[in-house]
């Protein structure tokens, strides 16, 4: 029986992969990379199958979720599907993962960085203070959840702080900042929970891992007039109760002025 390897790519660029990612995606037959559950700026294919000796198929949406070509070359051989950031924190990848098992593949982690600590500590905000992770997709005619805001106002009452992830386009461009604090905006004019008005204070983080990441920590109306986030990935943060630290982090580390 063959093997599926979750390999974790990190946030940025495929010059900075972690070794022991590099080294497990050289043994493997077959490479899959998901441009699904995230995006990573930086990755220059070419490069990047140089440096692991194999060619690597990009996977969108249908591919990652079906999963069945990627367990049948892990039936068979060795199989890596290589994942920016860290590969567990998809619920899609631990649903497949789980499926490999049901099948008797055996499984491997590679984890690396993520967003999930990553965002916390650009800003200077205290990892644990975190509450539930919401994710923003982009509103259809037919489909425009409020349960991300639901959850956005359900941390806020309880002080804590939110990372708020932004789609990521799966074929089309990924959600920018602005775009998602649109969308919340329709979202509390209809649902008055107060978790994002104008007023509130609100963070903008993007290219974690980069040369250059950037962050800004301000009002959403400020947010919606910033014309400096640059290319994506973007995410958004909304803290909760503050630190006179974190405060003091904000101030230094993201422009806050409060």
């Amino acid at each position: 029986m063959g093997e599926l390897l979750f390999i974790g790519l990190g946030l940025h660029g495929d010059r900075n992969l972690p070794q022991d990612s590099l080294e497990a995606a050289r043994t493997c037959d077959t490479l899959f990379l998901d441009t699904y559950t995230s995006i990573l700026p930086g990755l220059d294919q070419g490069r990047l199958e140089a440096a692991v000796g194999r060619p690597v198929r990009l996977v969108g949406r249908v591919e990652v979720e079906a999963g069945e070509e990627i367990l049948r070359s892990a039936a068979t051989g060795r199989a890596g599907l290589l994942v920016p950031g860290d590969p567990m924190t998809a619920t899609t990848h631990v649903d497949l993962r789980l499926r490999a098992h049901a099948r008797g593949i055996a499984t491997r982690i590679f984890h690396a960085a993520s967003i999930l600590t990553a965002a916390a500590g650009l800003l200077g905000l205290q990892a644990y203070k975190f509450g539930p992770t919401v994710t923003v997709p982009r509103p259809q005619r037919s489909y425009r959840p409020s349960s991300p805001y639901e959850r956005l106002a359900e941390n806020a009452k309880r002080r804590q702080h939110t990372l708020v992830l932004l789609d990521t386009g799966d074929g089309e461009a990924p959600m920018e900042a602005r775009e998602a604090l649109e969308y919340l905006l329709q979202l509390e004019a209809e649902l008055r929970l107060g978790a994002c008005t104008r007023a509130t204070l609100a963070c903008v983080v993007a290219r974690l891992g980069s040369e250059a990441p950037m962050a800004v920590a301000t009002s959403v109306l400020e947010l919606l007039d910033h014309r400096g986030f640059g290319a994506p990935p973007h995410a958004l943060v909304f803290p909760g109760e503050l630190h006179f630290l974190e405060t003091e982090a904000l101030r230094a580390f993201a422009g806050y002025r409060g």
